[in-house]
């Protein structure tokens, strides 16, 4: 996945949980494997983290209002995922999947 695909989906989940459009930057991309990255975001008013997938799947953070995000691939399990439709994830092997 391009930056600009991770952004626009994004954006897109921002849209379907709040019916807003809101900008935030990708500030890190961490490769976690050959499959999956570790997108670190933010804007303004919060920092949040999404996990996504060479095939165009994108896994992003419950509640983007914690007091914290994942840093490290190792860190991803402690955390709530949903798609960017809001459909709640699994995490298996350490990595949000679809249920």
């Amino acid at each position: 996945m391009t930056r600009n695909e991770v952004q626009a989906l994004i954006k897109q989940a921002e849209k379907n949980m709040s019916g807003k459009d809101v900008d935030f930057v990708v500030t890190d991309d961490i490769k976690i494997d050959n499959t999956a990255h570790l997108y670190l975001f933010e804007n303004d008013s919060c920092k949040s983290a999404a996990v996504g997938y060479e095939s165009g799947d994108l896994f992003v953070m419950r509640d983007w209002q914690e007091p914290s995000r994942p840093e490290t691939a190792d860190e991803i399990a402690e955390y709530n995922w949903c798609t960017v439709d809001w459909q709640d994830a699994a995490v298996f092997a350490g990595l949000p999947r679809s249920l």
